[in-house]
């Protein structure tokens, strides 16, 4: 599967969870072949320039909720890379963990809360 149709089946399941929510995160191994690279230069296509979320198996200490947190969190000790899109009512994260047999990369969607308008803006 290429990188392009592995992303297009991950966008419509974004697409789909904006209307029905889910609160757990919901993570997928990416297919043979496709890296870390490919997945964050397919979503990135998608979604604008991602935020660095952890680099080096270092997560960005600064992470709360409102700025990813919910994408490097079901990962723990395993998480080696993780960049991160904000869409909508989603986190979109595209990272590589630590497994027994290697490295592996996935995508993350995790619910992200959705921001109300400032005060005085007009819908």
């Amino acid at each position: 599967m290429t990188p392009c149709a592995f992303v297009a089946i991950v966008w419509k399941t974004v697409e789909d969870q904006a209307a029905h929510p889910t609160d757990a995160p919901v993570i997928y191994d990416a297919p043979d072949g496709v890296s870390l690279a490919d997945l964050v230069a397919e979503v990135t296509r998608w979604a604008g320039r991602p935020r660095n979320l952890a680099a080096g198996g270092f997560a960005d200490p600064t992470l709360t909720e409102n700025t990813g947190l919910a994408l490097i969190e079901p990962f723990g000790a395993q998480l080696l890379e993780m960049r991160g899109w904000a869409y909508r009512s989603r986190w979109i994260g595209c990272g590589e963990i630590a497994r027994p047999d290697g490295t592996k990369p996935v995508v993350v969607l995790a619910t992200r809360e959705n921001r109300s308008r400032p005060s005085g803006c007009r819908a």
